[in-house]
């Protein structure tokens, strides 16, 4: 405090004072732009639109399914093909029906292994085991291996050539079955039979594949397992008429 020349006091910063004042006005005026500039970035944030995932923060991420779409470019190329609509639909019908008499000698000897056990020799156990055990499990483990062989032939070599080749070693050893005499014989031949149902698949697929675009080989894909399928119940219900009329083999 200080007096002045009327008498009165007034009061006056000191020094220090003063600059303790000018350091918090400072401070207080650093506030006052941080938030400001807070205020500034929240309502820039809020005028851009919100991506899908955070407007809905519960759900996932994307599927890869989704992620392929979208990589995938916007229009695709028309699919054309030399031969016409009709003599595609007449090479599926030969394909289909290939694949139906393929399979259709899968299950010929279920409805008979008790006439082939006899023919055979054997008791009830020898039955299920050499003929309800190793026949089956050596059918289905040499067409696999021979699926995998003959994919990897489909890109190498001709396919129609290769299809007939396949159709011909795998029905051929169950023409022979009819003159079987030992176990050995008809377990062989199984085997090779085998081939052929394990390895028309790929080539099936790929020579199928070709013919039409990519939206409809799933329902050409279907008319194959169709096909299979009805091979299979054709081949055991003839198998189950004719065998006792004439004999299992």
């Amino acid at each position: 405090m200080r007096p002045t020349a009327e008498g009165h006091e007034t009061w006056q910063p000191s020094a220090a004072n003063g600059h303790q004042s000018t350091s918090n006005l400072s401070h207080v005026q650093q506030e006052n732009q941080t938030e400001e500039g807070s205020q500034l970035m929240t309502q820039a944030h809020s005028d851009q639109p919100m991506s899908p995932q955070a407007q809905s923060p519960s759900s996932g991420p994307l599927a890869p399914m989704e992620i392929q779409e979208a990589l995938l470019p916007a229009g695709r190329p028309e699919f054309t093909h030399p031969f016409s609509i009709g003599r595609r639909r007449y090479m599926i019908f030969v394909y289909t029906l290939l694949a139906s008499l393929l399979f259709a000698d899968q299950n010929l000897l279920a409805p008979n292994l008790t006439e082939a056990a006899e023919f055979f020799g054997f008791d009830e156990d020898e039955k299920d085991q050499y003929l309800g055990g190793y026949i089956s499990a050596g059918f289905f483990a040499v067409g696999a291996p021979a699926a995998l062989l003959i994919g990897w032939l489909t890109d190498k070599i001709n396919r129609r050539n290769l299809l007939f080749w396949v159709v011909l070693f795998g029905s051929a050893p169950c023409l022979c079955t009819y003159w079987v005499n030992a176990y050995w014989e008809f377990f062989l031949l199984r085997l090779l039979t085998g081939i052929s149902v394990g390895g028309c698949f790929p080539l099936l697929y790929s020579l199928l594949g070709d013919l039409f675009p990519p939206t409809s080989r799933s329902l050409v894909s279907a008319f194959v397992q169709i096909a299979t399928g009805a091979g299979i119940f054709v081949g055991q219900a003839l198998s189950s008429w004719i065998a006792p009329a004439t004999n299992w083999r």
